[in-house]
């Protein structure tokens, strides 16, 4: 018995060495790499990481202020008894009765070239005076066609809706946007937006007449206006007509003094400025 002890007590020895042995040869020795190696491996990391063209940026925090779009817009409304306290007989009148309206350099008054000179009759708009051709005009809300010819402010030709296409009749009243509103309606817009909102739903005949002139000059104009609407099919539908009528002869500047000559020296004699 003690014999067979003894041998299992070698095998067992003799199981474990061998165990030992291959666990130590399967374990790989680390050997330290050389200084030139390393400083390779890291030049060749550092290359991949300039030639990678996707680079992931991190945004820590960031305040961007951008318009205040949610505040009031700045509008003016005219109703219907402030347009009738106007008294415009055309839409060149009714636009410059506007007090955030500029200065046009071509109405029905006075023209600066373009098909003006032969039809007198165009007109235009300008919020803010940053020029013709640079408010936007909306009818019912709906952008108004172009003039399809051109005028010239300043030397410089613009194309711009025809501001007494509008019958100054049928409006209801006048939105006008006092700020620039290139952002959402375009490039035209840059001066503002005027939307003209007409009568809908109306009802009956309405006629008026205006005439008048300058004492003293040949100046002589008749305004009429007609508007004629309908209601039919139980409430659910209405036809309106507005009708505008504009006749304003002209005045040579020889019926005003000041305009009559280039030689201003009478009116000043007698004063301080006299030379």
């Amino acid at each position: 018995m003690r014999h067979s002890n003894i041998v299992r007590a070698i095998l067992l020895a003799g199981t474990a060495g061998l165990t030992t042995a291959a666990y130590a040869q399967a374990e790989p020795i680390a050997v330290p790499e050389p200084a030139e190696a390393q400083e390779a491996e890291a030049q060749e990391a550092q290359a991949e990481e300039q030639a990678d063209p996707e680079t992931v940026i991190f945004v820590v925090g960031s305040q961007i202020k951008g318009s205040r779009i949610t505040d009031t817009l700045p509008v003016t409304v005219l109703d219907a008894d402030a347009i009738d306290n106007i008294s415009a007989s055309s839409g060149d009148e009714l636009f410059r009765a506007i007090p955030q309206a500029g200065d046009v350099g071509f109405n029905e008054q006075r023209t600066t070239g373009g098909i003006n000179d032969a039809r007198g009759d165009v007109a235009s708009i300008n919020l803010r005076s940053l020029g013709t051709g640079n408010t936007l005009v909306l009818l019912n809300g709906r952008r108004m066609v172009l003039h399809p010819g051109y005028q010239t402010e300043n030397l410089v030709p613009v194309t711009s809706v025809n501001a007494n296409a509008i019958p100054v009749s049928g409006v209801r009243r006048l939105e006008v946007l006092r700020d620039g509103a290139a952002a959402i309606y375009g490039t035209d817009a840059v001066g503002g937006v005027v939307n003209t909102v007409l009568r809908d739903n109306f009802d009956g005949v309405t006629a008026e007449v205006q005439y008048g002139g300058s004492e003293g000059t040949s100046l002589r104009e008749l305004d009429a206006n007609l508007a004629i609407g309908r209601t039919f099919n139980y409430g659910r539908s209405n036809i309106s007509l507005f009708v505008d009528y504009l006749d304003r002869q002209g005045m040579p500047a020889s019926d005003r003094p000041y305009a009559a000559s280039y030689d201003l020296r009478p009116f000043v004699e007698g004063t301080p400025f006299e030379g």
